[in-house]
């Protein structure tokens, strides 16, 4: 066999045996929050896999009724600049918080304008390189806080990362090659 294919072929064997355990996955959070009101939204972790978020992005809309379509009748106290109704332009924000091991992720409340592509915008930039790795069980809590105080808002995530589907791991880590060598092919 030649040379270039051998190592081809070699290559994609070490794929399929990678993806075995780790995989391209996304999360996705949609939440309506009341005029003046705080919500929170809590991402539970699937139990089947640990995950590294990578990067993050989402649209923030508003004012929207309660199915969260967008009424643009409605009054905001942050309109688009040459709107006076219908296209709020800020007022979204966010605290996260990894409820498991108690640790806040941001300090306070931030825009939420300034983590998600396109955010309030309608032209999409790259997403936001968010690196958080986040053990299966956990859950992460996102309280959206709607400083508008006329209109109700919405707001589309979508946390995109690698979900490693592998055996739980003691914190340790004085046993790991046992447990790994072990285990079953998965996939």
């Amino acid at each position: 066999m030649d040379s270039v294919f051998k190592q081809i072929a070699l290559e994609q064997i070490h794929n399929r045996k990678v993806q075995k355990y780790k995989f391209h996955f996304w999360y996705t959070i949609s939440a309506i929050i009341e005029a003046g009101e705080t919500t929170p939204f809590t991402l539970a972790i699937e139990q089947d896999a640990d995950f590294s978020i990578e990067k993050w992005t989402g649209s923030c809309y508003g004012p929207v009724d309660t199915d969260g379509i967008p009424d643009v009748s409605e009054a905001t106290d942050f309109p688009q600049p040459g709107t006076t109704v219908g296209f709020a332009g800020r007022g979204l924000l966010v605290k996260l918080t990894d409820t498991g091991s108690g640790k806040d992720l941001s300090d306070g409340f931030i825009p939420l304008e300034c983590l998600l592509s396109p955010g309030y915008g309608v032209n999409m930039f790259s997403p936001y390189p968010a690196k958080y790795f986040a053990r299966r069980n956990s859950k992460i809590r996102f309280d959206f806080k709607n400083k508008d105080t006329q209109a109700r808002q919405a707001v589309d995530m979508v946390l995109g990362g690698q979900k490693y589907q592998m055996p739980e791991m003691p914190n340790d880590f004085t046993n790991v090659n046992k447990q790994v060598a072990g285990c079953r092919d998965i996939a």
